[in-house]
This record gives C-alpha cells, structure tokens and sequence, in this order.
C-alpha cells in the first residue's frame, strides 16, 4: 500500500490555520496502481504516545481522501492507513500553535491521570476544588501571551456536577471565556452517584474550538473474587473458648515452602488481628481477651517470594523466554544466539541450541514452545535483512528447518496455539498476523485487521491483540476466528497507545500497558489499565511518573493478581484485584535493565532476564495470595467461679499451722482455667505453700489450696488471696481470729530511788511470768527512748523462751544524766511480730547541779591575759564549786578565791589568767562542785586570726561631711566571745577630710590623733568590741574639703598594733572621692603633677591622658574601680615637663565608671571616666 501527502494550492501539505484546532491533510492511498477508498476507521493518526481517531475522512475521488482530526500535539503526527490487513502511513509536518494546559488540585499540584472517589452512596457527595491553568503559551508579534479559549468542561455522564469559580481578580463569568497565564482559575467537580453501581467517566477540558485534555474518573469500584485454595479446617464455627486458653489452628491447601499467615477477628471480618505466620499447616493460638460470640480465624498466604535460583548460561545478556505448556521447562535466548533449556524445577541446563547472528544487532526476539513437545521456534530480528523464523528440534543444536518473513515484515513476539500446529507472529507495528505451519514453517494464510497492532500475545487457545484504534480484539487458535472486538475507546479519548496486552486466564480481564510518555514531556508518565471485558470498562488504572516503559505484564492462574515489571526498574508490581490495592514489590535481583519476564503457566514460578553478563537468569518460585475464613463464627467466653470466703480456726499470735481448702474456689464455666499466678495482697500472715502457676481446673473442678497461718496480730485477721488468668483476676477473701499471749508484767513502776547524775545503780528484777500452757519466745526488750533514756537494759535479751507458767528475769541500770525525777517505759517484744508489745514501766531520781558554762573554749591573746567564764546554775538549789584546777604544765592561773556558792538560777565569774608560753591542744581547766560531785570542763587555747580590714570608694560633697566605713572580716580559730581592741590607723590628704567622730556598731571608739604627716593626714583611732560579726566595725564622720585634686586614697597604716599579734591583717585601702567639683575650673597645684583632661570621654577602647608636668620626673599611672582595684596594669614612666600625652587602652575592661590616678613626688591626682563598648 502507498501512502502520499497531497498538496494544497498554497504548496502546503496540512491545513493547520484554517479551522484550528481542526488539522485537515490530503492523501492519496493506491494498492499498487489501483486508488483506494477509505472509511473513517480506516484511519488512524498517532500524535505522540497517543492514538487519535479523525473527525472525517472524506473520498474526493482518485485515491485522495480528505483527513482531520482534532491537533492536541507539539510531536509530528504520523497517519496510518490500513485495509484489508495492508498498510501505509506518512508523515505531515504540522505548524499549529500548541498551549500547555495543566489540570491541578486545589495544593496547586498536578493531577494525575486518574481521579479515584472511592465508594459513594446513592445520596452522598464527594466534593474535590480543583484548578486550571495555562502555561508555556504562544505569543502574539508583539510577544504578548495569547489567551487560551476555554470552551466547556464537562463529564460524559450526570453522576458528576461542576461548578465553575472563576479567578478573583479575572473574574467569575463561566465559559466559553478566556483564560490568561498563568492565573489558575478554579472549579469544583461533585461527584453524586445516582446509584451505587460502577462509574467509569471523564472530565474532559474543552478549549480553543475542539482541543480537548482527559482525566479519568472512577468510583465505586466493583468488588472481583479470587478461587479459594486455603481451607481453614479448625476452628471452623461452632467452637467455644476462654481468653488465653491455648487453641490449635489447623488448615490445609497451604502451598508448601511458603508462609502462612494467620488472623482472627472478632466483629465477623469487620476488622482482623494478626496471630503469627509459620511454614507448617498448624499453630497454636493463644486466645485474646475480647469476649465476642462472633469470631472467626482467617489463614492467608501473601504474595511471596520463594527458592530464588540463578540460572547461568553464557556469560553475555539474555534476551528473550519462554516456558513450556506446564511450566516444568525454560527456553532462554542470549544475544550471542545461543538458546538453552532449561529444567524449571532443579535449574538445569537440558538442552543448548545456536541460532546462527551473520549480521550486526541482531537478536531473538520471541519463543514459543511447539505444543506440548520440546521442539520450538525463535524469531530472530536482523536489521539489515528480513527477520527470520527458526525452528529447533530437541537434542539438535541447530535449528531444522528456517523462513525469512516476506515484505520486511518484523517480529515483535511469536506464540504457538496448545495443539502445536500454527505459529502466529505478532509483527512490529503492523496490521497482519502471519501464520506458519508449526511442523515444516511453511506459510498458512495470514489474519488480516483493520488497524495496526500495536501489542497481543497467545494465552491457551487465543491470540489476544491491542489495535491502535482501541479496538481489543481476541481471536480462537488454531484457525483465527474472532471470539470478541471490543472498542475501548481509548483512541477516540486520546489515550496512550497500549505497547503491552495480558489477558487473564478466564478472559475476563486484560492487562494493557500504555506507552512512556516522550522525553521532554512534563510529566513523563506511564499508565496501565486492568480493562474488564465483560461490562465493558476500565476497571483499574495504575499511574506512574517514572519515564519508563513496561517491560512485562501477566495475571495470576486465578485471576485475582496482575504483576507489572518495568524497564530500568529493580522491582516488579503485584496488583490484588479483588482488593483493589498493591500488595507487594518483589526485588529482581538484577543489576542491568530487565529484558523480559514471564510467568509459569500454573501461576507458581517467575523467571526474569537482563543485560548482565553473569546473573542475567533469575527463577523464583512465588505465590499469589489466597485466604480462607471460618465458615461459621465460634465463641470467646468468660471464666464463671463460685466463690466463698475461706474462715481459719483461732490461732495464738505468734504460731504457724498449715489449713487444706478444697471447696472454696470452683470453675463453673463451661472451659477450662489455666491460672498463671496466685499471690496474697498482704502478705503477712497468711501465704500459699504450694505456689500456683499454670495450675488447670477444668469445668466444675474446685482448686485444693493450702494456706499455712502465721498470725503477728491479735484479732481479726483478714487478708485476700488473688488469683489472676489472662488480665483477669478472682478475690478470694480470708479470715483469722487471733488471740494474744497471756504474759504477767511482775515489776511495773520498779523504783530505783535517788542516784546521783553521773552515778549508777543496777537492779535485777523479774519481768514476766507466762501464763499460758504453750512456750512462748521473748525476741527482744529494750528502752522506749533508746540511747535517750537515763535506763539501759544492762545484759540484751534475744530471743529467750519462757516455758509454760516460768518467769524472765532482767537485769536494768539507772545512770542519772540530769538530776530530778524521770520514769521511762521497757518495751518487751515477743512471738516473732512487732503489732502488739507488753510495756513495763521503771522510775528514779537523779540528783546533783545543772550547771552552764558560758564558753567551751576559753581563747586568750598575748595582749589580753586575764578572762572570765561565766557560770550558771540552773538548779533549784544552791551549787558549791569546790575546785578549779588547770591541767599541769599548762599556762594558766585560776585567779578567784573557791570554793564558791552559785546560788539557785544565779551566776557567777571564775577568772583565770595565761601566763604565755605554749598551750597543748589538751589544754583545760576542770571544774567540780557540790553536790554529787558533778564534773564539768573548759577548754583554754590560744587564739588566732585572719583578719580583713578594707575602707570602699567613699563620695562627698565638699559642701558636707564625709563618711568612711571601715569593715572587717574575721576567720577564727575559736571563737573570742568577748571584748577586745583595735588600734588602727590611714592617711588621706589633709585638705579633703578631717574626721570629727567614730562610732561603732557595739562597744566603744575613740579617735586618737590627727597629725599631718609628711603631706598626709594620719588618722588614729582605738575600738572597743566584742567583734561578732563580719561586715562593718566602724564609722568615721568628719568635713569634706576641697584642694588641688578632687580623690585621695585612704590608705592604712600597716605599722599599728591593730588586733594584736594574734591576729594577722589583710589591708584593703579605699578612696575618696569629692563630688560636683567644676570641670572647667580646678584647683591646680602648679608644683606638682596634674591630669588636665581624658580623650575621648566616655572611652570605647583606648584614650589619650593629658598630663602636666612642673618639670621633667618620675610618675605613676593607675586606672581603679570604686572599690580602688586596679582594672589595667599600673606602669611607671618618665614624664616631660609641660603638657605631654600618654595612651590608655581599656579594651579589656568591662562598661562602668573608673578614675585615672596618678602619683608624683608623693602627691596624688585623679581624674574620672566612662567606658563604653
């Protein structure tokens, strides 16, 4: 057939202009030299990946046939025509105008090619905003966008409403309207089912005159069942269980080698739980604890993969497979021509064939088994010569008979119909099957359609083909009737052209993969269609954003499960059907591009093949998924018991006795109890002997407990035992009365009289007497206040047993630490508790002093030689001291005449006087009185410390006084409690104070002198004070003064005697500082050194000091906190006379106020600034 382009007046060959988007081309179609006359679906122009049917094909005679069709493209078009199974095509060029159109959601995303509502009742509604807008559109000459005609959108039935929204600022008018880029203008599609039936639509997008773009609805998708190997065989219904009872699950139809996966459910299948998975037909189930009279156990075996095996032939890639009728043999074709057969189930090699490659890329493209016998025939594709059939026969390397296909017809598959008579080639793009005898290859008449075929494939008895007109056509084999042709009218919707076609086993199903959009295209998609033949529709549609094609397509043996594999990819797709859902993706296990993958006839063994050099042969033994169910529900019950408290006998405290219960606790239910623990809630005087745990008690059985009693209180004992199964737990109550021991307390209120403190007296005293006929055990007596009390229990009682009618004899001593009368309680503790106590009660008085000593250690300085200790007696009467004596060899004279009387609640002084030399750590002076001789001591210790004096930075007015505190702190050996003196002194310049008084905080002060000493004012002062505590000691109060400099620092004399020589001195001098004084005008001394001014002030980092000098000397510069620390290094340098210039560099100090101070021939100036950072 011939196929040429007709020109228009105007030269071109396509009418692009003049009804766009409507595309009009002239052609002229001859069979040899005889024209030809076409119909409509004779026609068909691919665009793309797409398939276009035209609007017209008009005959104007001659051959010449006027086509158009509907321009939606930016790819050439290429127009096919086929009659009678020849065919032509040609190939205008197109210069049309093409717009991006992109339908999006309401997240401004992309729609994909599907829009899924899920299941919607009749009466309900399911709403989705959605946008359109355009993109990539044509410019004018002017280069201004050209607007996009929106002509309708609309859906092809009345279960969908769409409501138009229109943009905010474009405005809401509906369509026809016009549309600029890039707004997105907005649209609701409603989806209101009027019956619950499958729906199966498109939203269509309908602008500038005819273009049109597609998405495809679908809702309520219908349910397809799947045959059932699984049996579930037990529990099947009927059955009645407990929680956790141990239940075996057993079924049978389990592929062995594979997983099973067991389930329960008890709302009947509304929801299911997992149980556990196991290769074996059997598992033991732990009943839940959901009590439910619907309940049903589910077994599944998921989609796995099993027993991979590498199958290794040569060393380059693997093109092409095929198996046998059954599947127990393998033929694999590598590109070097070699063919090996295969055993599928031990992965030998059985057979290796050559099919002879003279010429350059060529490749096996198909193999087809002959019937049910090992001959077969492989299509070989040679690019530089016609393809080639070669037949092999078992056993004989090279093939046995050959046949070119005539008319450079190329083999894209071959099959072979189930009786091995014809072999049936699916061409390359054509629009005839040849057929060839399968015994001799010879040439048998060929099966003629009425458009290209784009994919088939042989299944059993058929040949299935996908034509690009959308037509699905299924023919019987042998003989090539047509059982079916459906038009899918997926050309007439600008669908994708279908490169792969799979039809399940029953036929009613075909799997139909769609071309991978061109690369470029935004968004490079691919999509496949399960196509139920029987309604017919789109049952499903899987959509893909991966720019890869699919390279394979095959449906389970009981068409419950299609499995997709796809070029460049790792992985393969398993698509339940009756589910609607994936289930799995299984690794292939290749490194390089998967050439071609098929399934086993039985549905059970996958092979894959690729480019690898090595592992390019993978078999996988594998499973679809099956279940099975309980054909009826079974029953989860609750455990009945009958329960009655269990009541001991009376029982003494302090006993144990063992107690069989047998008819307490009995299982009333209908199954079985399996105890896991069984424990008492107190666990004090009653517990199990024998320990429960995993005990059975079938239906109307009683436990049998023993309980052994060992009651620690008197009374009515209860406690409950608790026994616990599966979360659940039973109260059993038990009871005992207990009774108390019959002891006789024989020395209550023992007296022991007067003793004096200090002293002792012991008694031995018959305690108790047992009264009962039974032994009883004394575990311990002892004192009620412990170490606290002036009793003790002189020799420890521990576990002594008293026999019947015999008495305990303790021995109990009174050491008096207090004088006056004291009673305190013997608590006896007996028969092995501590609830209940027997007390006996012992009384004395202590007699003698309470006396007070005002200091436990007395410290003395050198200065300070005599002190005093002051004595207090607490008592109600009169206390004589008697003695005072100091440890020999120590330093010290007790000075007061004794003995001495301190009358009742009075005090009195005992002095005593150091007289220097060196003082052990033993040191003491001791201390007897009268009466009882009560002893007491006073430590004596020299004293020291480290002591802190410090004046601050002090600020005065000149017009008032000036006030300078000075504070102390104090770290001490022993503590002085007592008075002492300081004698201090500091200098400060004599013009800027003059101190008129002191005051201290406690004791007394007075100012000793003020002589001006070599330009300084010395400043002398004398404190009186105990000197408690840290912080200030004194307060100096004087006038404040002006002179040549506005700061003087107050500096201590460190040559005074201070504290004394017991005492070291840390100094930490202080300054003063006039306040207000005129910046502009000071006083300047001119015969000393003067700051005259700081630049800049504040100071960011550095600075330059002014200083004047009345001739050329030695100074020294300081800069100070308040508190007269230096915050930069001072340094010491020559200074010129007159006015120079010294830098200061203050980076490192912190923001604040400082002062610069600096020293010349024994005069001070200062001069203050701020930092800022």
């Amino acid at each position: 057939m011939n196929v040429t382009l007709v020109p228009f007046p105007d030269g071109s060959t396509v009418d692009a202009i003049s009804a766009f988007p409507t595309v009009i081309a002239k052609i002229r179609v001859r069979q040899g030299s005889t024209p030809l006359s076409l119909k409509t679906r004779d026609v068909v122009i691919r665009e793309g990946r797409d398939a276009v049917m035209p609007t017209t094909v008009a005959d104007e005679g001659g051959g010449v046939h006027r086509v158009e069709w509907l321009w939606n493209s930016t790819f050439r078009p290429i127009i096919y025509v086929t009659k009678d199974g020849e065919m032509g095509s040609v190939s205008p060029t197109v210069a049309a105008t093409s717009y991006g159109l992109f339908l999006r959601d309401s997240a401004g995303r992309n729609l994909p090619n599907q829009i899924i509502f899920g299941h919607v009742e009749p009466g309900n509604e399911v709403l989705l905003k959605l946008k359109l807008v355009a993109l990539f559109v044509p410019k004018d000459a002017k280069g201004n966008e050209i607007p996009v005609k929106l002509d309708s959108i609309k859906t092809r039935t009345d279960n969908f409403r769409i409501v138009w929204r229109g943009h905010p600022v474009a405005g809401t008018e509906p369509p026809p309207r016009m549309i600029m880029s890039p707004w997105d203008y907005r649209y609701d599609l409603i989806f209101a089912p009027k019956t619950s039936d499958p729906v199966v639509d498109l939203l269509t997008i309908y602008y500038n005159g005819g273009q049109m773009k597609s998405i495809l609805l679908t809702a309520n998708r219908p349910p397809y069942e799947r045959t059932k190997l699984l049996t579930v065989t037990h529990p099947n219904g009927g059955e009645q269980f407990t929680p956790c009872q141990l239940v075996d699950i057993t079924w049978k139809g389990a592929m062995k080698g594979f997983l099973s996966t067991v389930e329960y459910t008890t709302d009947d299948g509304r929801t299911w739980n997992a149980i556990d998975s196991t290769l074996d037909s059997t598992l033991v189930w732990k009943v839940p604890t959901v009590l439910s009279d619907k309940a049903r156990i589910r077994v599944l075996q998921k989609f796995q993969s099993n027993d991979e095996m590498w199958l290794y032939g040569d060393t380059v890639a693997v093109s092409n497979i095929a198996f046998n009728h059954d599947g127990s043999r393998l033929l694999s074709a590598h590109v070097n021509g070699t063919i090996y057969e295969w055993n599928v189930q031990t992965g030998q090699r059985i057979g290796t064939y050559k099919a002879s490659m003279t010429g350059a890329q060529q490749s096996i493209t198909g193999l087809a088994y002959v019937g049910t016998t090992r001959s077969f025939v492989a299509s070989l594709n040679r690019p530089t010569s016609t393809d080639q059939l070669l037949r092999f026969d078992a056993g004989q390397e090279a093939p046995v008979l050959s046949v070119d296909l005539p008319g450079g017809a190329r083999a894209r598959d071959i099959g072979c119909d189930p009786s091995g008579t014809g072999i049936y080639v699916i061409p390359v793009l054509a629009a005839r099957i040849l057929v060839y005898d399968a015994a001799t290859l010879g040439e048998l008449p060929p099966l003629n359609l009425n458009a290209p075929i784009t994919a088939g494939g042989v299944r059993g008895g058929y040949l299935d083909l996908m034509l690009m007109n959308g037509d699905l056509v299924r023919l019987t084999i042998p003989g090539g009737t047509q059982q079916s042709r459906i038009n899918t009218g997926f050309a007439d919707d600008r669908f994708s052209i279908i490169t792969k076609l799979s039809v399940s086993q029953s036929g009613r199903f075909a799997g139909l993969g769609g071309e991978t959009a061109a690369p470029g295209s935004v968004p490079r998609d691919q999509m496949t269609y399960v196509y139920d033949m029987t309604r017919p529709a789109i049952a499903r549609m899987f959509y893909r954003e991966v720019g890869s094609s699919i390279s394979g397509l095959s449906f389970s043996a009981n068409d419950g499960y299609l499995a997709m594999g796809f070029g460049l990819s790792p992985k393969f797709l398993v698509y339940d059907n009756a589910a609607d859902t994936t289930v799995d993706q299984i690794s292939d296990g290749h490194s390089e591009q998967v050439t071609d993958m098929e399934f086993s006839p039985d549905g059970k063994t996958l092979v894959t093949s690729s480019m690898d050099r090595t592992r390019n042969l993978l078999r996988r033994s594998f499973i679809t998924p099956e279940d099975d169910v309980s054909d009826t529900t079974f029953s989860i019950v609750p455990i009945r018991l009958d329960i009655k408290p269990i009541v001991i006998r009376r029982q003494l405290i302090g006993t144990s006795r063992d107690t069989v219960v047998t008819a307490n606790v009995c299982n009333v239910s209908g199954v079985p109890l399996v105890v896991e623990w069984a424990q008492m809630d107190r666990k004090v005087w009653v517990s199990l002997v024998d320990a429960i745990d995993g005990d059975t008690i079938q239906p109307g059985e009683c436990f049998r407990l023993k309980l052994r009693s060992a009651p620690l209180d008197t009374g009515l004992l209860v406690d409950t035992l608790r026994i616990t199964w599966c979360g659940t737990t039973a109260a059993i109550p038990i009871e005992l009365q207990s009774l108390n021991r019959d002891l006789s307390i024989l020395a209550d209120m023992a007296d022991f009289g007067d003793v004096c403190v200090g002293q002792g007296k012991t008694r031995t005293l018959a305690m108790i007497r047992n009264n009962d006929p039974e032994p009883v055990t004394i575990n311990t007596i002892f004192m009620e206040q412990g170490l606290q009390s002036q009793f003790r229990i002189v020799q420890a009682i521990q576990d002594s047993v008293i026999p019947a009618g015999g008495t305990l004899e303790v021995e109990v001593e009174f050491r008096p630490r207090r004088s006056g009368y004291d009673t305190s309680n013997i608590v006896i503790q007996y028969a092995g508790q501590k609830n209940v106590q027997a007390l006996s009660r012992v009384t004395g008085r202590g007699s003698g002093a309470d006396i007070q000593i005002s200091h436990t250690v007395l410290p003395f300085i050198p200065e300070i030689t005599e002190r005093e200790i002051v004595l207090t007696n607490r008592s109600d009467n009169p206390v004589v001291i008697t003695s005072a004596s100091v440890m020999t060899g120590e330093p010290f004279t007790v000075l007061t005449n004794l003995p001495l009387t301190i009358p009742s609640h009075d005090s009195v002084r005992l002095r005593i006087r150091y007289d220097g030399g060196a003082v052990s750590k033993q040191a003491a002076v001791g201390l007897s009185f009268d009466p009882c001789a009560s002893i007491s001591e006073c430590k004596l210790a020299l004293y020291s410390s480290t002591t802190s004096l410090r004046m601050p930075i002090v600020s005065a007015d000149p017009r008032g006084d000036a006030e300078i505190p000075i504070e102390a702190t104090f770290v001490e050996n022993w503590s002085y409690k007592g008075e002492r003196f300081l004698e201090g002194a500091f200098t400060v310049n004599p013009r800027l104070f003059l101190a008129r008084e002191i005051t201290v905080p406690n004791g007394s002060a007075e100012i000793l002198s003020q002589d001006i000493i070599d330009g300084r004012r010395l400043v002398r002062f004398r404190i009186t004070s105990d000197f408690s505590a840290n912080g200030e000691i004194a307060r100096l109060k004087g006038w404040a003064g002006l002179a040549e400099v506005d700061s003087s620092f107050l500096v201590f004399d460190t040559t005074q005697v201070d504290f004394g020589s017991a005492v070291t001195v840390n100094y930490v001098d202080g300054l003063l500082r006039i306040l207000n004084p005129d910046p502009t005008r000071r006083i300047i001394d001119r015969s000393v050194a003067a700051i005259t001014g700081i630049a800049p002030n504040p100071v960011g980092s550095t600075a330059s000091v002014d200083l004047s000098m009345p001739a050329a000397g030695t100074v020294t510069m300081r800069c100070i906190d308040r508190y007269g620390n230096d915050v930069v290094e001072a340094r010491t340098f020559d200074a010129p006379a007159g006015t120079s210039k010294h830098g200061l560099d203050v980076g490192a100090v912190a923001p604040g106020v400082y002062h610069v101070v600096v020293m010349h021939d024994g005069h001070t100036t200062s001069y203050p600034f701020v930092v800022l950072h």
